[in-house]
């Protein structure tokens, strides 16, 4: 028989254990979307770099791995926040229109 307890966590829940490294993983992902962000704004909106760029000039540049630079972008891709083509990344310049 199988002991279940409800509405208390146990920290051998397998659940538990997962939901932080995700939840970590996410806020990592947020942090190096707004040094991409904070980087653009201060090159004018525009940055040659983009998923084909050398491990190591994305490193010299946003202090980030490749693999997390690509997250993300990827992210603020979805998010439309940014641009992505053969030249680099841009910000896009979202007009609102005024009602």
């Amino acid at each position: 028989m199988v002991n279940q307890s409800v509405g208390s966590l146990n920290s051998q829940d397998p659940t538990v254990r997962l939901i932080s490294p995700l939840k970590q993983e996410q806020e990592t992902r947020d942090e190096h979307a707004m040094v991409i962000v904070d980087y653009l704004h201060r090159q004018g909106g525009f940055a040659a770099v983009h998923d084909k760029t050398d491990p190591a000039t994305i490193r010299q540049l946003l202090g980030m791995s490749k693999k997390s630079f690509k997250k993300a972008i990827g992210g603020l891709y979805k998010q439309r926040v940014i641009n992505i083509s053969d030249e680099g990344i841009s910000l896009n310049n979202l007009k609102r229109e005024s009602t």
